[in-house]
């Protein structure tokens, strides 16, 4: 009787277990949800002056069915009132551009925010939260499964012994009753009984589950990993189109310096011209 209550209890605690080491999905994702959105609504007006407020109401009309942002949409939404807009700067004044670069900044603003619901103080906190109801999940397996193994060996034993008077019992029995033809033995197999196989059977699923609760674990790094590297490449963009932006501005300067020089040059010319004629009259 206490066996079977223990293996019942088993059963039931494997069939809870992924409830216990995955916790609430929605609501964990409803948390990481937020956790973009706020990012998003304190950065990204700054970084698109002056299309602060388009660009918020673009992020909000671009929300869908998970609550989070479409930033293909957003992107192409924001772009498009940049250049409506003629949105230009002193030496960027080619809207067209403007509005790429604006949508780029959407881009990195939206990877960076999906980086802040993962590597962010709430995101570590979620997921510390996750591993640990996995490992408590995982000690408390391993207290089970060792009971199935103490189980299962006493159970074997006491089969083994069992088969072992069974057969000394019929081997006496035969020195009596054998035929000319001579008689064998019959023998039992051991460990096959629905009893044993029930231990067996927990000791595997504790098996799977501790494979489950490692797998979940190895997504958990490879998630941050990938939002790091999501991380850098939203700064080499930036990097590349800020450099970008310097050689623009450094061939605004030096076509204005040439246009200078060249109606200097024009004027002195000129200024020349009326006093070679004032002189000739």
């Amino acid at each position: 009787m206490r066996k079977t209550t223990t293996l019942t209890i088993f059963l039931v605690f494997l069939g809870i277990l992924p409830a216990m080491a995955i916790g609430e999905v929605w609501t964990d994702f409803q948390s990481y949800a937020q956790d973009l959105r706020d990012y998003l609504s304190s950065s990204v007006p700054n970084a698109l002056a002056p299309l602060d407020y388009e660009s918020a109401a673009e992020l909000d009309s671009s929300l869908g069915d998970l609550s989070i942002p479409d930033p293909v949409v957003a992107g192409k939404n924001v772009s498009e009132d940049a250049i409506a807009k003629s949105i230009s700067s002193t030496f960027e004044n080619n809207p067209a551009i403007q509005g790429t670069i604006s949508r780029n900044e959407l881009d990195r603003q939206v990877t960076r925010g999906a980086a802040e619901g993962v590597l962010g103080a709430n995101g570590q906190l979620r997921a510390r939260l996750k591993l640990q109801d996995t490992q408590d999940g995982l000690d408390h397996i391993k207290k089970f499964e060792q009971s199935a193994n103490d189980a299962e060996a006493n159970c074997e034993n006491i089969l083994t012994q069992l088969v072992t008077n069974i057969e000394n019992t019929v081997a006496a029995a035969s020195t009596y009753g054998a035929s000319s033809q001579g008689s064998s033995t019959p023998t039992i197999g051991t460990g096959q009984s629905p009893q044993c196989l029930q231990f067996r059977s927990i000791i595997i699923q504790s098996e799977q589950a501790r494979m489950i609760a490692e797998t979940l674990a190895s997504t958990e790094h490879v998630n941050r990993a990938l939002q790091y590297s999501n991380l850098n490449l939203a700064n080499i963009s930036q990097q590349i189109e800020e450099e970008n932006r310097a050689r623009r501005v450094d061939a605004s300067t030096e076509a204005a310096r040439l246009l200078r020089t060249a109606s200097q040059a024009d004027l002195l010319v000129g200024k020349n011209q009326d006093t070679a004629v004032g002189n000739q009259q």
